[in-house]
């Protein structure tokens, strides 16, 4: 198992107030593994550097369908997590995923997406279907927190799989990567803010 495993993904999301279940499989070439001991042909990060976002492309409404499909098709593990309508997270992989595929960014150029970025799937993707708002405000918060947590920088680390693959995907559709960014940046800060508050409170009681 080599390279960088993120085996704390579950943790640092529940820690944050984030709902979310560490899944196990019970079939296929992954049969009795968890998540943490999941990657594709047992491979970890390169380095981890990014998230990319992605929708599923499911039919509309709630479709657990494509977790299945996420966690036992043949290029299993697709992306690491799956986000439900309603904002849980469901984390299947800890380390390397397909999920990125042919494509190219600042900061994984020649199709090497896969090996630099954490990739989140969200059951959305209806031609038309607009995004639930617990499972944007839970992917923007979770993101966020991811972010902190592993000294990422929004302003180039959130990228979107349409903007990796530009012409060849259209996910996550509806959303506009700038605008995420800013917002995924200001969830870091006030999260920063709300901790000094809470720290500047307890010394100040302490005294």
């Amino acid at each position: 198992m080599s390279g960088v495993w993120l085996k704390d993904l579950v943790k640092v999301l529940r820690k944050a107030g984030v709902e979310v279940e560490g899944m196990t499989y019970t079939r296929g070439r992954y049969a009795g593994k968890s998540w943490k001991q999941v990657g594709w042909s047992g491979m970890g990060y390169r380095q981890l550097r990014g998230i990319m976002w992605h929708h599923d492309a499911s039919p509309a409404g709630d479709s657990p369908g494509a977790l299945d499909w996420c966690m036992y098709s043949d290029l299993a593990p697709c992306a690491a997590i799956w986000i439900d309508r309603r904002g849980k997270w469901f984390v299947y992989a800890s380390g390397q995923t397909n999920h990125a595929g042919v494509g190219s960014s600042a900061l994984a150029p020649n199709s090497t997406g896969n090996q630099y970025y954490l990739g989140i799937e969200t059951d959305m993707g209806a031609p038309g279907e607009a995004w639930p708002k617990p499972l944007l405000d839970s992917l923007r918060k979770g993101t966020a927190v991811l972010m902190e947590h592993y000294g990422l920088d929004p302003k180039v680390a959130l990228e979107f799989h349409k903007s990796y693959a530009p012409g060849r995907k259209n996910d996550p559709a509806h959303l506009d990567l700038k605008k995420e960014r800013r917002r995924v940046g200001r969830l870091m800060k006030s999260d920063q803010k709300g901790i000094k508050a809470l720290l500047d409170r307890w010394f100040s009681i302490s005294k």
